[in-house]
């Protein structure tokens, strides 16, 4: 018997112990961060993607046809406004230009004759004249002669207007001659060689083989043209500071600022009516040393937009969204659903549900526009425990980072 009430006895205390310790831990607070709302200065960002690029570059075509005869340059040379990189054959222009020039001596002879004819001519007019006022010669005869000393006067400026042409033509194909010679239009490295050595280079616009000679870019005007989206073209203007990541290197980040938003959306070939969502923006690398980059590498950038304002901000994991399904109360059917967003302020130890309107954020803080202030003590963490807080739940609150026990 008494061992049947000591088995009974254990039995029982373990019982009690077992639901003091349920009802213990039922009513135990949970443990949350928080963190004290102040302004901040946010950094809030437009991102996009592209290609890196050089700013200042010379593609150089041919004005004339003709055979590749000597190249100068090979692809990474430096090479300086003016310098000569490649020569085309001449013997084509070089006989056009002697037989320009010999038509100029000819047209020159010319003029000596027709000088000496008319200052005959001239001298013949002045004697019949004399001889008409003696009374030697008829007016008939010297009307021939002063007819003659006009027609030698005329030749000789029509022969002066021809050698003008020729020489006009001379200075032409010299012109074309020096065309020959292909030479830097700017300073910098040559990038791309297209024609070697006895290939034909064909002045064209319409890019066919031989149409492109080589290019040269001043590789410290490297810059990273980007697209951004419509929705977020119109944050951004000249000189906001970016910052790029190159797609060989994304670790590494490199400054910029943006130096061109296109106006227009890239079109697709000749379609005018199908146009991208996107804007070409072209930002300025400030970084001295590019000699990493290539011209086409990918790369992403960041663009720094509405710095230096200070707002109301609270970390982004405290903002929180809930789901309402608004309901149409004449057919009693789901109409649409709403979402709004709120945080949760701690207050006496326990936990209060703020409806807030959010606005600009960076990859940190988010901006609170309206629904709490500086000095509330919102519910930072953890994200688990967050998310089954109900309104009035005691909380056993310490202050995130730095400022926590």
């Amino acid at each position: 018997m008494n061992r049947r009430l000591v088995i009974a006895g254990v039995v029982l205390a373990v019982a009690v112990s077992s639901l003091a310790l349920a009802l213990n831990a039922r009513g135990t607070s949970p443990e949350v961060e928080l963190e004290i709302v102040e302004k901040r200065a946010l950094r809030a960002t437009v991102l996009g993607s592209g290609t890196f690029d050089f700013q200042d570059t010379a593609a150089l075509s041919p004005e004339v046809i003709g055979r590749v005869r000597e190249v100068m340059v090979n692809e990474g040379d430096a090479v300086q406004q003016g310098q000569l990189v490649m020569v085309l054959d001449q013997e084509t222009q070089k006989a056009e230009v002697d037989q320009r020039e010999s038509m100029v001596r000819q047209k020159e002879v010319d003029i000596q004759r027709q000088a000496a004819m008319l200052k005959l001519r001239q001298q013949q007019a002045r004697r019949s004249a004399e001889l008409v006022a003696e009374r030697l010669v008829d007016v008939a005869s010297d009307e021939q002669v002063q007819h003659e000393a006009e027609l030698a006067r005329l030749q000789l400026a029509a022969s002066r207007e021809e050698l003008r042409q020729s020489r006009a033509a001379l200075a032409q194909v010299r012109e074309i001659l020096s065309k020959t010679h292909i030479r830097a239009p700017i300073s910098g490295v040559v990038t791309a060689i297209a024609l070697k050595v006895g290939e034909t280079a064909v002045p064209s616009s319409t890019g066919i083989a031989g149409s492109s000679l080589m290019t040269i870019a001043d590789v410290s005007t490297m810059t990273a043209k980007i697209k951004v989206d419509e929705m977020d073209v119109a944050r951004l203007q000249a000189g906001q500071s970016a910052m790029v990541f190159a797609g060989s290197a994304a670790d590494k980040s490199i400054t910029g600022r943006v130096h061109r938003i296109a106006l227009a959306p890239p079109r697709n070939g000749m379609d005018t009516s199908s146009t991208e969502r996107s804007y070409e923006v072209e930002i300025a690398l400030q970084d001295g040393d590019h000699a990493t980059l290539r011209t086409g590498m990918s790369c992403r950038a960041e663009i720094f937009v509405d710095q230096g304002r200070e707002s109301v901000a609270v970390p982004v994991q405290a903002v929180m969204t809930e789901t309402l399904d608004e309901v149409d109360p004449s057919s009693r059917k789901e109409s649409r659903t709403h979402r709004r967003q709120y945080v949760l302020v701690e207050l006496g130890g326990a936990v209060l549900r703020r409806y807030v309107q959010s606005g600009m954020s960076d990859d940190t803080y988010v901006e609170i526009v309206s629904g709490i202030s500086p000095g509330d003590r919102v519910v930072v963490g953890p994200a688990k425990v967050m998310r089954h807080l109900r309104d009035n739940q005691s909380v056993n609150a310490v202050l995130a980072g730095p400022g926590g026990p």
